[in-house]
């Protein structure tokens, strides 16, 4: 479920023509180091990097808060 969210959150990022290109790749940084370390410090920080775009980009940070509570749901 995790790689699903995290494969739409891509999705969304480079479909956005309002995100910069150096916004894009921090974003796609945080989303690998998500698929290669899940846990609360690597979502915290995809989270707040999305929430900067919250009000032009509501799917992307929907995403990235699921993504959040399903770590939090398993203890991470």
């Amino acid at each position: 479920m995790l790689k699903k969210y995290l494969g739409e959150i891509k999705k969304e990022v480079a479909q956005s023509g309002t995100i910069s290109p150096e916004c894009k790749e921090e974003i796609n940084q945080l989303i690998c180091r998500m698929e290669t370390s899940p846990n609360k410090e690597n979502a915290g920080a995809l989270r707040s990097k999305v929430l900067e775009f919250e009000v032009e980009h509501s799917e992307l940070s929907a995403l990235v808060n699921r993504v959040f509570m399903m770590l939090s749901d398993m203890g991470v």
